[in-house]
């Protein structure tokens, strides 16, 4: 067989020293030993290929780079800032401004990714509502992006919180209320929160859970890293770009013991915040016809102002901010959602002893004893009483101690076991009372 190499007629003809020669002249020299040249001749066109297909990369990468920076005002973002104005001074601190605590103090970051996390029914909606009113009786816009529920809940609530219904109209240019049933378009975020005379001050995403989950991702899976990134991406960035503050509610993680600061899912929630993470505890629920009130902590707080308005707690990272007070047992005055500063804990118990009341650590367990002998027909033992009160026995059997000083709660004893019930309210005497109208008649 034949190691001759027929060279084919669209290839340069190459001599041995890899110039280009001139074309054969006779059938002879069509068939040589070419075997070198042709592999070279080959070698070249593959880099002419890569060559190009580098080009297209970089035509691409520059495409993407100018369609980037034309959403966020015509800047290439991986192009160095002037941070002169940092360095100068002229640069405003970074400071709460939106949203306000009982003393004034403003409760959210402008521009800034904030959280509020806390188990079912313990206000975090409401925490988020009360801020929403703040900001709109300042003038200011807000959008609202409802994952959980529908317009008659939350819209319900802004009325009954003392908002007028002309803020809340589409014409007022103030306020938005969006129920999402798939995930965001391209160009979905920026519309909701572009009004006619700016962009949202504030954006409230309700629900993130299962605004997650309406993306497709698995917060609470192995990629829930991932996932929570692609949900910031998404949703948050657009807003904090166009200079809006954000806070999302979220739900925590059941077991109160591995809960520690963080919201359900993954960590990265915590380490992506640019703002301040918030942390609801109830101490006493509260809806129709009666009065709660929830502690609210700072779990993060990225710019420190917050902590500075904060009383320490003893758990790590955890400082107090305030006491959301929600009250709703006068149906005609409405309801009020009332975010108190936090007082230090010998305040707390001078004024509760001056007040005739308990410690506040011993309040609580004090309305839940309350409860339980009203609901009871029978005389409770000290042991029952602290079972169905709940928490902490101790806790419960010296809130009944403290009910007995006051002569709230009346114990008898039957053989050797002591029982308990509340003491009835003193009757007044009001006999002669019909005989002074008559007379003043």
């Amino acid at each position: 067989m034949s190691t001759d190499l027929v060279v084919p007629n669209f290839l340069p003809h190459v001599n041995g020293k890899g110039e280009a020669s001139a074309a054969p002249t006779s059938p002879e020299e069509e068939r040589i030993p070419r075997a070198l040249d042709f592999e070279r001749v080959l070698a070249e066109r593959t880099v002419f290929r890569r060559a190009d297909a580098k080009a297209a990369e970089i035509v691409a990468a520059e495409t993407a780079a100018r369609v980037a920076a034309e959403k966020h005002g015509g800047r290439n973002t991986w192009q160095p800032e002037d941070i002169s104005d940092v360095l100068d001074g002229t640069r405003d601190p970074v400071v709460t401004e939106l949203g306000h605590r009982a003393d004034g103090v403003p409760i959210l970051y402008r521009g800034k990714e904030h959280g509020i996390a806390g188990e079912p029914e313990s206000g975090k909606t409401w925490f988020a509502l009360m801020i929403v009113v703040q900001v709109l009786k300042k003038g200011h816009r807000v959008t609202y992006v409802d994952f959980e529920d529908d317009a008659r809940t939350v819209v319900g609530r802004l009325l009954d919180l003392g908002l007028i219904k002309e803020r809340l109209r589409r014409d007022s240019d103030q306020f938005r209320y969006i129920r999402p049933e798939a995930a965001p378009g391209e160009d979905d975020i920026t519309a909701a929160i572009t009004f006619g005379g700016g962009t949202a001050d504030l954006v409230v995403y309700d629900g993130f859970t299962e605004g997650a989950a309406l993306l497709g991702l698995d917060v609470t899976g192995g990629d829930g890293q991932a996932a929570v990134a692609k949900f910031r991406r998404t949703v948050i960035r657009p807003a904090l770009t166009a200079g809006a503050a954000t806070l999302i509610t979220d739900h925590v993680v059941k077991s109160s013991d591995s809960r520690n600061r963080y919201a359900l899912g993954a960590q990265h929630k915590l380490a992506g915040l640019t703002g301040a993470q918030f942390m609801i505890e109830v101490e006493k629920t509260w809806g129709r016809g009666r009065k709660g009130r929830s502690k609210i902590y700072i779990t993060k707080d990225r710019n420190a102002a917050l902590r500075e308005a904060s009383q320490p707690d003893p758990r790590p990272n955890f400082d107090h901010f305030g006491d959301l007070v929600g009250n709703a047992e006068d149906p005609e005055m409405g309801i009020t959602v009332v975010l108190f500063a936090p007082r230090s804990e010998q305040e707390g118990i001078e004024k509760a002893v001056a007040e005739g009341q308990p410690d506040p650590k011993l309040a609580p367990a004090v309305d839940r004893v309350i409860e339980v002998l009203q609901g009871s027909e029978e005389p409770l033992s000290g042991n029952r009483v602290a079972v169905l009160a709940g928490g902490r026995k101790q806790t419960a059997l010296d809130a009944l101690e403290w009910l007995v000083a006051k002569g709230r709660v009346t114990r008898t004893k039957n053989g050797a076991t002591f029982f308990h019930a509340l003491t009835p309210e003193p009757v007044e005497d009001v006999a002669d009372e019909p005989a002074v109208a008559l007379k003043a008649a």
